[in-house]
């Protein structure tokens, strides 16, 4: 027999099977599930960054090591 999986919700420690297993012994495994962003436009969004104050070196950005 082939593994089934399914996404379910823990509501007051108790999980819903599919009504196929109703009066059938299973092995049940339990992990969370951490969300995730759900637009790609979130982690891929623009920041600003004030450089005014910055101090370059040029000869020291150019050398070679």
């Amino acid at each position: 027999m082939e593994p089934y999986k399914f996404r379910g919700i823990a509501e007051n420690g108790v999980v819903s099977l599919p009504e196929e297993y109703a009066n059938k012994f299973v092995e049940v495994t339990v992990r969370e599930i951490k969300p995730r962003h759900s637009r790609k436009r979130d982690l891929l969004s623009p920041i600003e960054i004030d450089t005014k104050n910055w101090k370059w070196d040029r000869e020291e950005a150019n050398e070679r090591r």
